[in-house]
């Protein structure tokens, strides 16, 4: 735990004669920091796009989609139409 406290990956605080760790970035955080050290060293420019996170979204809709899934229903309403 000391490693981690050290490296700043923890912190820690003085509980009578022992310490209190807490860490310092939640499991989704690490998680998005780890997915944009992967793509930064990619190369890709596509890939190095800010890495969102499903809280980051603006409105705080978790579950509204980018409204991929409504394209392929919404194209074969318009080939209907033309028809």
């Amino acid at each position: 735990m000391n490693n981690l406290h050290r490296r700043g990956r923890l912190t820690r605080e003085l509980d009578g004669k022992a310490y209190r760790y807490q860490p310092v970035l939640s499991r989704q955080e690490h998680s998005a920091e780890l997915m944009r050290q992967v793509l930064a060293g990619s190369g890709d420019e596509v890939a190095t796009a800010p890495v969102r996170g499903p809280d980051d979204r603006p409105g705080g809709e978790r579950d509204a989609g980018c409204g991929m899934r409504d394209a392929p229903q919404d194209r074969r309403r318009a080939d209907d139409r033309g028809s």
